[in-house]
Order: structure tokens, then sequence, then C-alpha cells
């Protein structure tokens, strides 16, 4: 029997180019934000399958200073500001047929626009799962979103096993996307979905 959400992730990582695709490491995805040098662990294990996008990449610099393409939206003018705002990576999962994408912000200390970045991180989602879906690549489900807010620098102390079941991850509604705030250096995709099931039940 075919899972439309597992055909969505493997058409995901077949369609998208490696240069966009965060390759794991053993059980877990390592990013790094090459904006600020911020690193996350995204622990995987466990889950049927997942595929990480990495769309937020260094532009290149420009001689007379002026903005360069964004690598991700070029065809974009670089110097219309605020367009090419956008998440550091996507990260898609799949648990019990239902499709899940989390939209991964790393901040380093004022949030600023990250509202903005993970709409427009939803928004690049939806257009790709709509192209693979109107190219016979895969029949998408509903995917359902979610925002994480990643801190770096200072980290919160979270009590002793309180992540082994996710009830240190809240989502709450922001400016309509359901949205939680994460401050370790690793991310279990576990509890990610266990958060997530509990706001769409």
């Amino acid at each position: 029997m075919s899972n439309p959400a597992l055909e969505t992730i493997k058409a995901v990582q077949r369609c998208v180019q490696s240069d966009f695709r965060q390759e794991k490491s053993g059980e877990s995805y390592a990013l790094v934000d090459e904006n600020s040098g911020q690193k996350l662990e995204i622990a995987v294990g466990g889950l049927s399958d997942s595929v990480c996008l990495v769309i937020d990449k260094k532009r290149a610099k420009t001689k007379d200073g002026a903005p360069s393409k964004d690598p991700t939206l070029p065809f974009i003018e670089p110097s219309e500001p605020g367009l090419t705002s956008k998440v550091d990576a996507i990260l898609i999962v799949s648990r019990d047929d239902v499709l899940y994408v989390f939209l991964l912000e790393m901040k380093t200390g004022n949030a600023g626009n990250y509202l903005l970045q993970m709409q427009t991180g939803k928004l690049i989602t939806e257009f790709l799962f709509g192209l693979l879906k109107l190219h016979k690549k895969c029949d998408t489900p509903v995917p359902q979103f979610f925002g994480v807010l990643c801190y770096g620098g200072e980290r919160k102390t979270v009590p002793k096993g309180t992540t082994r079941h996710g009830s240190a991850i809240e989502f709450e509604e922001r400016q309509d996307l359901k949205v939680c705030d994460w401050s370790q250096p690793i991310l279990n995709a576990k509890d990610l979905v266990n958060a997530a099931k509990r706001c769409v039940l």
C-alpha cells in the first residue's frame, strides 16, 4: 500500500539539487548557519524517513558592494528588501502517514522578522510540493506546517528527562503558524513530531 507522505519525501530527495539538501551524518543532520556560524544538530533516529533542505545560502560578494543574487531565489531583484529573507532550513518528516514540515530559523540574538522568514519558507515548500504534484512525481498529502525558532548563545536548562517525550517542546499560535522556541544544541525530531501531533489531533 502506498504512503503519500513517504513518497513526497522521496520525491524531494530525488528532485531537489544536492546543494540544497543537508546530508545525514549517521542518524542526524548537522546544521551550520552560514551567516552567524550557529550550529544545531537534529537527531532523526526512529523516524521512517526525512529530508532536510538548506535554503538560506550565503550570497557571493560583489566588487562594488551592491546586493548580489540570492542563490535560492535568483529571479528576485536583490535590491528589493525583504523578498529573499527566508528560514535557514526546512525539515520534512513522515509519521503515521502524516507529512510534517518544520521551518527552522536559527538566531543568535534578536529574533527580528522570523515570522516573515517562516512564512516565506512555507511558501517555498508549498511551491515545491505543488510542482512535484503537478508533474506527477508524487501525490503530496496536505502537510502540517510548524515553525521552530532556534536560539544560539546562552542555553536554557531543560529538566532531565523532559525531552525524551517532547514535553519541553510546546507550539503556540503566532500569526497563523504554530511556533516553538528552542535553545539547546541538539533537537530531537521525534520530540518535535510528538509535540506537533498534540496540535493536530
